[in-house]
């Protein structure tokens, strides 16, 4: 039997957000990691879709940043960092910076044409980062 409004209202009410503790050598310890708000999801699939028609490395540098600051959580799954200090981390630990997408792109379900397509924009822009610290 299918949902009735009231019980879609209630689960809304209790929203259950996966989160995952990453190792992250290159940091020195264990990064809280939490899955994609919708909002988020959808500005990384509009990234994908730009990627997929000849995006540049920037388009791919924006979307980890916002990726980044919007994903790295307190224990209360509150982010703790902003665009600013997520480009500065791609900047200065960027091995810390693809393990982190690689496991919020994992716990939030992302499908693999996406991931696919992320990591071959990936591979592409690597040789030339657009962020400096």
């Amino acid at each position: 039997m299918a949902l009735s409004k009231e019980q879609i209202l209630a689960a809304i009410d209790r929203p259950d957000v996966a989160t995952r503790e990453v190792e992250v050598p290159e940091l020195g310890g264990t990064v809280r990691v939490r899955e994609m708000t919708g909002a988020l999801r959808n500005r990384v699939e509009a990234a994908y879709a730009t990627i997929r028609n000849g995006g540049d490395a920037k388009t791919l540098d924006a979307m980890t940043a916002q990726l980044i600051a919007g994903c790295v959580v307190d224990e209360q799954t509150r982010p703790i960092l902003t665009v600013q200090d997520a480009k500065r981390m791609f900047a200065a630990k960027p091995r810390a910076v693809f393990r982190l997408r690689d496991a919020i792109l994992e716990i939030s379900a992302t499908d693999e044409d996406d991931m696919e397509a992320l990591a071959e924009g990936f591979d592409a822009a690597q040789s030339g980062s657009s962020y400096s610290a």
